[in-house]
């Protein structure tokens, strides 16, 4: 089977294409520093981290970004002005770029230096993928964050964003699986270069030391560095303790204890029945089997657990606390609803109205349809379907159009577009419902503009 070398040559041509086409390389100048940031020293110490970051940048330009002027994707502008320049096999290989799938995958096979089968845990569909390079690395078991693309009869790889190795893609499951489906749409090479290689870079480095801990070294006399310091906690034992610490915190409240002698009986008690329960991201193994077989393999002879979660009771005194976790989604569907308008416009791009700057009529009534309020507008006017009609006539969507916006979750761009601010939505939507309510409370009252609110005349 040959490799899928032509992958990287055509994707060089669209980066030579982008860099000497004027808009697009006045675009692909701002999306790298959006991207790797104004300081990308900062981040990327090694010239081997800064090569790697540009691989990740380019995939993300080329597939991801939207060119301000051609209102496309650089690949659309290379299709669109560049593909009949290639012979018919060649416009095959490269029209296959658009059927991307940038997601994250379990590696379930490796044929070294030939290809390897990959499992798409967002929707379950295995794909064989060419390459001979990165083979040679993975392992079965092991996932990756990642994009592949059609590839004659098969799949290439595009590019790696993220891997780990199965010894330590605990975490990577559990975001995965406690993940709502809306915050995995969200998960973009942008969002993974701010989110985890930026803010996180301390912390990945760290791991990844503790990875390579494990790994023989002659200077240790063929002993891994982590043998030498046995009573050293394991990668996956420090992984698996802290989210032993998320499961203790948020199962306990400490306004109900007075005691700290209480509180460290009820920490026990959790504590003990989470180490012992089986876990589908520990291959059916209790967390405390796996640990005990990481010390055993490390040469760490201690039985106990060694970890320290310290909760101080409340002073019953103090002036009892409004709980937001009790607030639900039945309690107040806006929330949901504010979200769901704002993935429409994330889906979609949607120009204003030119006078008044308003969402189109037709769009109202496809984004009111996925509402689940029983109090949404209404567009049956005398027993029969509006076909027109103005925005603010329609009195709640257009308050959460308002409400979204000073929360700065969307905006209009110049051209007229409603834009998405992703980053600042990611962040509202991984809160609690509660405190979803409580903000959007707090944004309505300081930051919406009221006049807006007031019911207009009819002229």
């Amino acid at each position: 089977m040959k490799p899928a070398t032509r992958i990287n040559e055509f994707t060089l041509d669209i980066v030579e294409f982008c860099e000497n086409e004027p808009y697009l390389f006045k675009d692909l100048l701002k999306e790298r520093e959006n991207f790797l940031s104004a300081t990308p020293e900062r981040y990327y110490k090694t010239l081997n981290e800064k090569n790697l970051a540009e691989q990740r940048f380019y995939d993300y330009y080329i597939f991801s970004s939207i060119s301000k002027y051609y209102e496309e994707t650089p690949l659309e502008v290379f299709l669109s002005k560049m593909l009949s320049k290639y012979n018919q096999q060649e416009q095959k290989i490269i029209l296959g770029f658009k059927g991307n799938v940038l997601s994250t995958f379990i590696v379930t096979k490796v044929e070294v230096g030939s290809y390897f089968m990959a499992k798409n845990l967002a929707s379950g569909k295995e794909y064989k993928v060419r390459e001979n390079q990165a083979t040679h690395t993975l392992k079965e078991g092991a996932y990756i964050v990642g994009r592949i693309v059609p590839y004659e009869t098969d799949y290439a790889l595009s590019n790696i964003n993220l891997s780990y190795p199965k010894e330590s893609s605990y975490t990577l499951k559990k975001l995965w699986k406690n993940s709502p489906v809306n915050i995995m749409r969200e998960f973009t090479p942008l969002i993974i270069e701010k989110e985890i290689f930026q803010k996180n870079y301390q912390e990945m480095n760290q791991e990844n030391n503790s990875l390579q801990s494990l790994s023989p070294r002659d200077e240790f006399q063929g002993k891994s560095p982590q043998e030498i310091d046995p009573q050293e906690m394991g990668p996956q034992e420090r992984e698996i303790s802290r989210d032993l610490i998320n499961y203790v915190l948020t199962r306990i409240k400490s306004s109900k204890f007075s005691d700290q002698r209480e509180i460290e009986k009820v920490i026990k008690i959790y504590q003990d029945k989470w180490l012992h329960q089986p876990q589908e991201e520990l291959s059916g193994k209790t967390p405390w089997e796996v640990i005990l077989e990481e010390r055993e393999k490390l040469g760490n002879p201690r039985k106990d657990i060694y970890l320290s979660v310290s909760i101080k009771p409340v002073d019953q005194k103090i002036e009892k606390q409004i709980n937001l976790s009790d607030i639900k989604r039945k309690h107040v569907p806006l929330v949901e609803d504010l979200e769901t308008l704002v993935y429409y416009f994330r889906e979609n791009r949607v120009k204003v109205t030119k006078k008044n700057r308003w969402i189109p009529f037709k769009y109202l009534k496809l984004i009111e349809e996925k509402f689940i309020s029983p109090d949404k507008d209404n567009f049956n006017l005398f027993g029969k379907e509006e076909k027109r009609g103005e925005e603010p006539f329609k009195r709640y969507i257009y308050f959460i159009d308002l409400l979204s916006r000073a929360a700065k979750f969307i905006y209009t761009d110049k051209r007229g577009y409603i834009q998405v601010n992703i980053r600042h939505f990611q962040e509202f939507t991984q809160k609690s419902y509660g405190e979803k309510v409580f903000e959007l409370l707090l944004i309505w009252i300081e930051k919406l503009n009221w006049k807006k609110l007031q019911i207009r005349d009819f002229v």
